[in-house]
């Protein structure tokens, strides 16, 4: 049997991945157009896009991205685990907003739904109907995802949206799983028990990222940066980082 590869090795590899995301964000950014300083409703103006479409809200859904497996890799290093799954949540929605909206450029043309979410993003709306958006997105992603069982995958998707839920909105069973140990307590500090488990998970963030990273590439016309986006997820994919789910000491089974 092939002996594990440490924990801190995997960390380091999941690491530079995730440190790479913003210099592949700052090409992108090269594409579309700068912000300027605008009248935002507000007393001062704020950096806003003068003309913003599909492709902005995309690569600022990327923004989003790395932004949050960055804090998600120093919230697992620290030890505080049921953080991590508050930027997993995040993650999820920013992965949907895209494949909502990606049909858009896919299309070349907007539906009602989506033409509606994209005037109130931009609009500087407050009163976006989440849940209403939150449905309609998770349609977007079984189709996206799920060609051949459209119903299959929109369970899937919705049991992935719902998987971190309860840990931002403080769920009764998710603040019951910071209690425990001898004596038991409530771990507030953090819980290094559980690293391995939201390790794996991180893993597959990853990957959902670096597929994300590559359609929006692509969608710019950077197809050099799409395909190295696209070999770089390729090696990933064999990488004990991304295929290890168990460390050396043992640990939760990643799903």
């Amino acid at each position: 049997m092939k002996n594990n590869v440490p924990e801190d090795a995997i960390l380091g590899i999941l690491n530079g991945l995730i440190t790479g995301l913003p210099m592949i964000v700052a090409q992108m950014e090269q594409v579309i157009q700068p912000p300027a300083l605008l009248d935002a409703g507000t007393d001062k103006q704020r950096f806003r896009y003068e003309n913003p479409d599909a492709l902005t809200l995309e690569v600022l859904k990327c923004v989003r991205i790395a932004s949050a497996l960055r804090a998600a890799f120093t919230l697992l290093v620290n030890g505080h685990t049921i953080e991590v799954g508050v930027m997993f949540r995040t993650i999820d929605d920013a992965c949907g907003d895209f494949f909502f909206v990606d049909e858009v450029i896919d299309t070349g043309k907007a539906n009602a739904a989506q033409a509606k979410y994209l005037a109130e993003y931009f609009g500087d709306e407050k009163s976006i109907n989440d849940n209403e958006r939150r449905r309609k997105v998770q349609a977007a992603e079984a189709r996206y995802l799920g060609q051949g069982n459209p119903s299959d995958a929109k369970q899937t998707v919705k049991t992935i949206d719902n998987t971190f839920s309860g840990i931002i909105h403080g769920s009764y069973s998710a603040m019951m799983d910071m209690y425990g140990g001898k004596p038991a307590r409530f771990h507030v500090e953090g819980m290094p028990v559980r690293s391995i488990e939201y390790r794996v998970h991180l893993g597959i963030y990853i990957h959902r990222a670096l597929n994300v990273f590559c359609k929006v590439a692509n969608n710019l016309g950077q197809h050099e940066l799409a395909e190295t986006i696209r070999d770089l997820r390729q090696i990933f994919e064999k990488n004990p980082s991304y295929t290890q789910h168990l460390g050396s000491s043992g640990g939760a089974k990643g799903k």
